[in-house]
């Protein structure tokens, strides 16, 4: 591996909070998001993988919304 962060993510109050864990062949975003907080629409050069690990959220993907609850993920 070539970089890599580690330690946990808690939740910021009113929030978002992000670390990013990586290495050369992968780029690995955790977040955590406080209740009723959003991520602005935005697209990525890379396929990405939802994992939700506590609670639930709304997602929106090609103008398609769903419900994720814990350890569901989307891809």
């Amino acid at each position: 591996m070539k970089k890599q962060k580690t330690g946990k993510t808690a939740y910021t109050k009113g929030g978002i909070t992000s670390k990013i864990l990586f290495n050369e062949k992968i780029n690995l975003t955790l977040f955590a998001f406080d209740k009723n907080q959003e991520l602005s629409t935005h697209t990525s050069a890379f396929p990405a993988i939802i994992q939700v690990l506590s609670g639930k959220m709304k997602i929106t993907i090609s103008g398609k919304t769903k419900i994720l609850e814990k350890n569901e993920l989307v891809y």
